[in-house]
């Protein structure tokens, strides 16, 4: 198999069918949605009601392996810190349906490992 994926050619990513898009601050995202959502937190800053914006924040379960010897964890969009409290943030398709079938099982985990981060799905941005 020469690994030539299909996805590659038409510059979208391998999860769906969103096309790599840029924000306003110049950042590169997987969807639109998520370029939209990084320009509304970076409004959120300017006026003062978050702050310190991380991109594609890595939280790994314990100190599990994969098969690879990739930390296993999950990447997340956003983190960033709202009255004092760390949050992070996963933009999702408007559908349910689009979700990954393992995003149940990352949510989960991510609870049970970091209960004091408040994790958001944001579907409507």
């Amino acid at each position: 198999m020469s690994g030539f994926r299909p996805w590659q050619a038409t510059g979208k990513t391998k999860h769906s069918v969103a096309v790599k898009s840029s924000c306003a601050n110049g950042h590169e995202h997987d969807s639109k949605r998520e370029a939209k959502r990084c320009d509304q937190l970076h409004m959120l800053a300017k006026g003062g009601a978050i702050s310190d914006i991380v991109s594609q924040p890595f939280y790994a379960f314990g100190t599990a392996k994969m098969a690879n010897g990739h930390r296993a964890g999950v990447t997340l969009d956003f983190g960033y810190t709202e009255d004092g409290k760390p949050v992070v943030e996963d933009v999702k398709g408007g559908s349910k349906k689009a979700d990954s079938r393992d995003w149940p099982l990352r949510k989960a985990m991510f609870a049970y490992f970091y209960p004091g981060i408040e994790l958001r799905e944001v579907r409507k941005v």
